[in-house]
């Protein structure tokens, strides 16, 4: 006779047993939390499967043990995404939790009401094509957002709220294509638009965070929150370990601190504007007091002066780029640059180390360094006798 075990998994009843005419166990997940009532409710429904088993009336979809409550099954696909969102608004920053909020409208566009039994790999790998050619997205943002729909079915999975995880390969189908490195700011247009900045009668107050920027390449986020406290008194050494972005004061993007010298420039140029400033005063506050707002200087301040100097646009951030390329171009490692600006090195190479210095250049091939090659030798040979060249090269 079939014995059909009650087991505790993470504090939750499951049952466990081998069904008729199959070799490998199955677990039955009952939804309920290890309790003595739950337990002795677990017992009843073991009894019944192993009555069904001997009888020949068993199951084999098993929902005719589960609670019904617990039926993963007939969950609105929509349902475990809202649930899973609340699960991460407790655990991420308000604007990583707009991500999850605009995925959502994408779901509900697609899917509906339809539940989770009516979920399959083909559902998921459409909704992966949905995205891009009915959406409109871009090839990375839809990944980003097919990323986030598989880590809610891979956590759904965790809470037994869900059986199988239809989207662990439908990432493989979007290829997002190559980026080109960011073009860094050559020295002569750092030079140009930070003097840009001093003479502007409107936007020359930003002109001591925009040499920040270009001097150590942190994150504008990272710049808006520092506070006199996080240097030295001497402004030698900066500690960074807070970011600000869309009103919210929360750690750094990668939920790590770091700290460095900095060069004297700098130093100078902190200690001149601190004067007898409290140590929790802002260092780099908006004209008007309060934090900097990354979309009014990129939108007013930024765009102007690069007008300005008649300096090809690039995002704000192209500061940080810029700071990346030059060191790599002084001769410092990518380790080194990264404990400054807070990167992986990996990701450093990969995204940033680009325009400055480190691009290859193809050698002069002994067959193209003739200004007469053979090939124009040929065809000039052939006008003079007044024969059509066309047919020797095509």
């Amino acid at each position: 006779m079939a014995k059909v075990s009650v087991n505790v998994n993470n504090n939750r009843l499951r049952l466990v047993f081998t069904p008729p005419g199959s070799k490998k166990r199955k677990f039955l997940y009952l939804g309920m939390e290890d309790s003595p009532l739950n337990r002795a409710m677990a017992e009843v429904t073991a009894r019944q499967i192993e009555g069904d088993i001997v009888t020949g009336n068993f199951d084999v979809t098993l929902d005719k043990y589960r609670p019904a409550d617990a039926r993963a099954n007939n969950r609105p696909i929509l349902a475990i995404w809202d649930q899973y969102r609340n699960y991460k608004a407790l655990r991420v920053t308000a604007r990583s939790l707009e991500k999850y909020d605009y995925t959502r409208p994408n779901l509900a566009r697609f899917f509906g009401d339809r539940t989770v039994e009516t979920l399959s790999q083909a559902d998921a790998d459409n909704f992966a094509k949905f995205l891009t050619e009915s959406e409109g997205l871009s090839e990375l943002t839809a990944k980003q957002r097919l990323s986030l729909v598989k880590g809610a079915w891979e956590w759904a999975l965790g809470q037994e709220l869900v059986e199988k995880n239809p989207w662990r390969t439908t990432l493989e189908l979007i290829k997002v294509p190559p980026k080109k490195a960011p073009t860094p700011f050559t020295q002569a247009e750092v030079q140009a638009i930070i003097a840009g900045f001093r003479k502007n009668r409107y936007y020359n107050f930003y002109t001591d965070f925009v040499r920040f920027q270009f001097g150590c390449g942190p994150r504008f986020g990272e710049t808006a929150a520092l506070r006199w406290e996080h240097f030295t008194p001497e402004c030698d050494h900066v500690w960074i370990g807070e970011s600000y972005g869309r009103g919210e004061l929360g750690a750094t993007k990668t939920n790590e601190q770091r700290e460095f010298d900095l060069p004297d420039s700098l130093a100078l140029m902190l200690i001149q504007r601190k004067g007898n400033s409290p140590p929790t005063e802002l260092v780099f506050p908006a004209p008007n007091g309060g934090y900097m707002s990354d979309r009014n200087f990129r939108n007013r301040a930024w765009k102007r002066v690069l007008e300005d100097c008649q300096i090809t646009y690039r995002r704000p951030y192209i500061m940080r780029s810029t700071f990346i390329s030059h060191c790599s171009a002084m001769g410092w490692s990518p380790a080194d640059i990264a404990d400054i600006t807070g990167h992986d090195p990996e990701i450093l190479i990969r995204h940033y180390l680009g325009g400055i210095q480190g691009r290859k250049k193809v050698p002069e091939m002994p067959y193209t360094s003739n200004h007469m090659s053979e090939p124009q030798k040929t065809i000039e040979t052939f006008e003079r006798k007044g024969k059509d060249w066309s047919s020797v090269i095509s």
